[in-house]
């Protein structure tokens, strides 16, 4: 007998199927069920770039032979992963040494257009980048015809950038600027001590300071002269301290 309502009549045979249809549904949504929905939240947020400043201490000595320079740069990390602190370098000679704690390793890096920077790169331990590192940087540059440039660091990718520079020539050596570009003197009697903010070029001549020849000076001469009994000649002596680099 087919189902009826409460009147009696018969259900429509429309009714019957969307009735049936229904419960299968709901049937399959009791069922458990071990699919899994992923909901996209959108990209992962990028790392905040880097951005650090720089600030150097250059003591460079200068003979007759060549420029020997300590840099002590001292780096801030301001925001960012600091995995490579690179900093430009302008002037002749070459990175003899990088050393401080908590540096991993360095490098000079030539680019295509001839351009150097030096690559710091800092320990970072258990995911942790510094707030600071300090590294002593140490060139050299082997004198040609008594005049060079000094090496030094420019700001390269630091947002922020000083220097001071204080040049010290070695006894018996004459020393002469040729060239302070990008620095403001801070000693005016003997040009020789330097602040700058930016890329310097620095260039000398250096020549034996007193009497001598390069490498060697006389101290304390005296000349004496002789004249012969017979009036016809005379005699010299030369006595002195020679003293020799």
């Amino acid at each position: 007998m087919p189902p009826t309502r409460r009147d009696g009549k018969p259900i429509p045979m429309k009714t019957l199927l969307f009735l049936l249809l229904a419960l299968t549904s709901l049937s399959s949504a009791l069922e458990p069920d071990d699919r899994v929905i992923l909901v996209p939240l959108g990209k992962a947020p990028k790392e905040a770039p880097l951005f650090f400043s720089a600030t150097a201490d250059v003591l460079a000595c200068v003979s007759l032979v060549q420029i020997s320079s300590e840099q002590k740069i001292d780096f801030r990390i301001l925001q960012g992963k600091p995995e490579t602190l690179s900093l430009a370098l302008t002037g002749g000679g070459d990175v003899m040494s990088v050393t401080g704690d908590g540096l991993r390793d360095w490098s000079v890096r030539v680019a295509a257009d001839g351009a150097r920077f030096l690559d710091i790169r800092p320990l970072i331990e258990d995911g942790k980048p510094p707030a600071e590192l300090h590294v002593m940087v140490k060139t050299k540059l082997d004198l040609a015809k008594g005049a060079g440039s000094l090496l030094l660091p420019a700001p390269g990718s630091a947002s922020g950038f000083a220097m001071s520079i204080s040049i010290i020539p070695d006894a018996g050596v004459d020393l002469r600027m040729i060239k302070a570009d990008g620095l403001y003197p801070l000693d005016a009697t003997n040009n020789r001590k330097f602040l700058g903010y930016g890329s310097a070029a620095v260039e000398f001549a250096v020549s034996s300071g007193g009497s001598g020849s390069r490498g060697l000076e006389l101290m304390n001469a005296s000349l004496v002269g002789f004249v012969a009994t017979d009036g016809g000649s005379v005699s010299f002596s030369l006595t002195g301290i020679a003293r020799a680099a």
